[in-house]
C-alpha cells in the first residue's frame, strides 16, 4: 500500500477508491498473487523482481477499482 502511494499509483484515484484498492491489492496478493506476497515476506527487500510484480498488480487493482 505504501508503495502505491509513494510511487504515484493513487495520484489519480478519488480519495473514496482508496480503501477499496486496498482491500482489492490484499486480496490479489492472498490469491492470485500469492508467490509474489511470499517472496516478499521471504526476500525482506525491495530487488527489481519484486518491484516489478508489484508494479504488475498495483497496476490491475488500480484499472478494477476506477
Amino acid at each position: 500500500m505504501m508503495y502505491a502511494g509513494i510511487n504515484g499509483y493513487l495520484d489519480n484515484l478519488d480519495v473514496s477508491a482508496i480503501l477499496p484498492f486496498e482491500t482489492a491489492l490484499y486480496e490479489k496478493l492472498d490469491t492470485t498473487h500469492s508467490g509474489l506476497q511470499d517472496q516478499i515476506i521471504s526476500d525482506k527487500k525491495l530487488n527489481d523482481e519484486i518491484e516489478e510484480g508489484m508494479k504488475k498488480v498495483i497496476a490491475e487493482v488500480v484499472e478494477e477499482v476506477k
